[in-house]
């Protein structure tokens, strides 16, 4: 879905083959549009008391993050082209590799272009009137992202972003997983949550993405067993204890536990 909604035709490097989103962006984007259509037609119901259906797919979710490219297309005309992780309207705004690993610097209006300058020391740049403006940074593209790599090179990625973020200019290192969850931030926002399992010991997951003040949500429940659940969720469907017995002997079901 991700190469039939356009998606992948702008992910990736220019000179490579289109790539699809590491994320399963496409059944995520779905499952959060179901959502906040559930919610419209809630609050429709509190207001009109009439329920309706609600209807979305893995198309609609992707064509609504198009987003930008979208808009850009049917403005001008242009057919959006793959950037690798650059922008296509602010230069520089993309990761870049330094001695030891990859940053992402994003310096998208004046005050954060010259700081920039200042951090990579090369402060004369932003009056050179090749890179003094927006639009001239984005036509000369190449010639300044290979500038910057030059300078960049010669330091690793912890050594630029103390610059930089001295200089409030955006900047983060490509995390991976294991140094994500690692993150002081991320347990701050309690994102990373540890549950005692019965027989598997400790384990770690997701915590809630959302926050409430009034209604706080919590991790309760460990991830479910094979089969766990399924005598409950099919006595609440009205079988007997004989059916759930029978369905479990023909093979149709699995059980964690056999019935007593």
């Amino acid at each position: 879905m991700q190469a039939y909604s356009g998606g992948m035709s702008i992910t990736g490097e220019p000179d490579r083959a289109p790539s699809k989103m590491g994320l399963s962006v496409a059944d995520i984007g779905a499952g959060m549009m179901g959502t906040i259509g559930i919610l419209m037609a809630l609050e429709a119901r509190h207001r009109t008391g009439r329920g309706q259906r609600v209807d979305t797919s893995l198309l609609e979710g992707q064509m609504a993050m198009l987003s930008y490219h979208l808009t850009r297309h049917f403005a001008t005309g242009e057919v959006p082209q793959r950037g690798g992780s650059g922008s296509g309207i602010s230069v520089p705004y993309q990761a870049f590799r330094a001695a030891d690993d990859w940053i992402v610097i994003a310096a998208f209006n004046p005050r954060m272009w010259r700081d920039f300058c200042d951090a990579l020391y090369h402060l004369e740049w932003a009056d050179d009137p090749r890179f003094h403006t927006a639009g001239a940074r984005a036509e000369n593209r190449d010639l300044l992202i290979g500038m910057i790599n030059a300078v960049l090179h010669h330091h690793p990625v912890k050594y630029w972003e103390e610059r930089l973020r001295a200089r409030s200019v955006p900047s983060t290192p490509v995390n991976n997983v294991a140094q994500i969850v690692e993150e002081e931030q991320v347990a701050a926002r309690d994102m990373v949550v540890e549950m005692d399992v019965p027989g598997a010991g400790p384990i770690r997951m997701a915590g809630l993405p959302l926050k409430f003040t009034e209604t706080p949500g919590a991790i309760a429940l460990p991830p479910p067993r094979l089969g766990e659940h399924t005598e409950q969720v099919l006595r609440r469907l009205g079988y007997s204890a004989t059916d759930i017995t029978d369905l479990a002997a023909s093979g149709a079901i699995g059980l964690d536990t056999p019935l007593e």
